[in-house]
């Protein structure tokens, strides 16, 4: 799993990649000062027969 801590204006975010041999997922997690908790949003996911054919591994 990779992940992305971020800010976007006043927001605060983190963003999680999760690939595996039949998966993709792009979670987007959402502070919310009000309840001081995160909301979880599904960004993309791969449905149906997912066959991962190759990952790069990249750094910032």
């Amino acid at each position: 799993m990779d992940f992305f801590i971020y800010t976007i204006d006043d927001d605060f975010y983190i963003s999680t990649l999760n690939s595996g041999t039949a998966n993709l997922t792009l979670t987007e997690y959402k502070y919310n000062k009000e309840n001081q908790t995160f909301e979880k949003r599904i960004k993309s996911d791969t449905k149906g027969n997912v066959n991962m054919i190759y990952k790069s591994a990249t750094g910032l």
